[in-house]
């Protein structure tokens, strides 16, 4: 998120915020190494720095950023995303639990089937590769575990 650059590369030797510990650190560092990266412990923090002027972006979570860009619309997300990383539904190990998996997989799945997963990235302005796709791994009797992924997911913008 920014509002002074027009590309990632107009960050090459800029001050970039990001959350301390997160991924976006090495996924930064490795597409803008000359850039002088600022850690913060929260969104907020970011965007207090960005507001100072102390920094030219915040590198965080698309999802998170879109929301931001809505609700402040003098900065702007890059293109193109940085990064993806999938998110996933886990669920507890053994047979006791099936009941749950097939409500959580089949709550999913009708989501996925009326629209609505689709429908809800749109509203939040994020980029239509982000429409999840379904995915079910594995039944409990092949596997301790069960989930429900959806990709891509979380992004990483600037």
């Amino acid at each position: 998120m920014t509002r002074s650059a027009q590309t990632v590369g107009d960050l090459r030797q800029q001050s970039i915020a990001v959350l301390e510990g997160s991924d976006t650190i090495a996924v930064v560092r490795s597409r803008l190494p000359q850039a002088r990266l600022v850690g913060v412990d929260s969104y907020e923090a970011a965007r207090m720095l960005l507001e100072a002027n102390q920094v030219s972006a915040f590198a965080a979570d698309a999802t998170v950023l879109t929301g931001w860009v809505q609700e402040f619309p003098q900065y702007d997300l890059l293109p193109p995303l940085v990064s993806t990383a999938a998110l996933a539904v886990a669920m507890p190990r053994g047979l006791q639990y099936e009941d749950l998996r097939q409500r959580v997989n089949g709550a999913i799945g009708n989501w996925q089937a009326e629209g609505l997963l689709r429908q809800s990235v749109l509203n939040w302005g994020l980029p239509e590769a982000g429409i999840p796709a379904l995915r079910l791994n594995a039944s409990p009797e092949t596997s301790p575990e069960t989930r429900v992924e959806t990709e891509p997911a979380a992004k990483s913008r600037i």
